[in-house]
């Protein structure tokens, strides 16, 4: 099945967000264009122009993107290709959620997302009318309760008393931050929110970006002298 590049991409870059095949992609060496099978050649042939000039990591990335679709059935692509036009008619805020809470699942350890995973596969045994059911009582709990849920189940449990850490993080530092909490001891996130009431959101901002780019040795001793 022959698809367009910018097709091929798009689907990829969803993958990027909801596939940790793709996220965690396997850097290699690089390759000059010609060096490639000619199946992904064929898939990648937009990008030749630029392909020398691409790094490591993203040729690492789209190569593993191409070697993904080409394992897939005629209906496995349909499929992934239905899902990047849903991806497409999302609104800006809707897409905003939705990598929010990928960088959230990124950021759990093995056992929260084995935790999710089981309780995943429980909701699909359910009925479609009880599934239905407990979607429309999850939509219509307080956003902070939901929030709760996306961090997952160690971290949510404290959310309500974090929130005033888990408002306005930019992107690129939701996975790396909600990481950190959970790393920190009990008593340190227990300092964090004592420290909160103290500062204003820029205040909160400046700390937490001291921390994510301190040791994490020295993020204890950073954390009592701020107290």
């Amino acid at each position: 099945m022959k698809i367009e590049l910018r097709h091929f991409l798009s689907v990829g870059i969803f993958l990027l967000m909801t596939n940790t095949l793709f996220a965690q992609a396997s850097s290699g060496s690089v390759f000059a264009f010609t060096q490639l099978p000619a199946s992904e050649q064929n898939l990648l042939k937009a990008a030749m122009p630029m392909w020398s000039k691409l790094d490591q990591k993203a040729q690492a990335q789209l190569r593993t993107q191409a070697q993904h679709w080409l394992t897939l059935s005629a209906a496995e692509q349909q499929t992934l290709l239905l899902k990047q036009r849903q991806w497409d008619s999302l609104s800006f805020p809707d897409k905003s959620k939705e990598r929010s809470r990928y960088a959230a699942w990124q950021s759990l350890g093995t056992l929260d997302q084995a935790k999710i995973s089981a309780a995943y596969r429980q909701w699909r045994l359910l009925s479609i009318d009880k599934q239905q059911a407990l979607k429309a009582k999850f939509a219509q709990q307080l956003p902070e309760y939901q929030q709760a849920w996306v961090l997952g189940p160690t971290l949510g449990k404290e959310a309500q008393v974090l929130q005033e850490w888990l408002l306005f993080i930019p992107q690129e530092q939701i996975k790396p931050w909600l990481g950190l909490l959970r790393e920190l001891s009990l008593e340190d996130r227990a300092a964090l929110i004592k420290i909160s009431k103290r500062m204003n959101q820029q205040q909160r901002d400046t700390f937490r970006t001291r921390l994510l780019s301190a040791p994490a040795a020295a993020r204890t001793d950073m954390i009592q002298k701020a107290m």
